[in-house]
């Protein structure tokens, strides 16, 4: 899958509120509406496991389904004006264009995909044993 992670800072004098504000009522809904478009999420960053500060205060993950298809979509009144606004907020952004280097299908596709949650009895003692899919519960020995 094509994911489109972009970069940026908030442009001097731009509040995080008024952006976050304008990401959730204006980015966000128009974005994921389109067709080549997976899943859209913004993320603020808090700083690096170090503890240091990040070098971007915003991170967004645009995963799609077409990159041909969202390089059209994003050519549309809508999408022209929406990408203005943008700017508007977003000191020279990065759209960085990634792919996923494991295929979804493959054995080693993320471990969200694979696992399964079932529901076990508090009182019910268990031991898990590994099923060609998941892991399910059996009772204890």
């Amino acid at each position: 899958m094509t994911t489109i992670v972009v970069l940026f800072n908030l442009k001097a004098g731009v509040s995080a509120a008024d952006y976050e504000a304008w990401a959730r009522r204006t980015d966000l809904p128009n974005v994921n509406a389109l067709p080549s478009v997976h899943g859209f999420r913004v993320l603020r960053s808090g700083g690096l496991l170090s503890g240091a500060p990040a070098p971007y205060q915003y991170i967004e993950l645009i995963e799609l389904d077409s990159l041909e298809g969202f390089r059209g979509e994003v050519k549309s009144e809508v999408m022209q004006g929406v990408a203005r606004e943008f700017r508007a907020y977003a000191d020279a952004p990065s759209f960085i264009v990634t792919e996923s280097i494991a295929a979804a299908t493959s054995t080693t596709a993320s471990s969200a995909a694979r696992w399964r949650c079932v529901p076990v009895p508090a009182a019910a003692p268990v031991s898990l044993r590994r099923s060609s899919t998941s892991w399910r519960p059996r009772a204890a020995p």
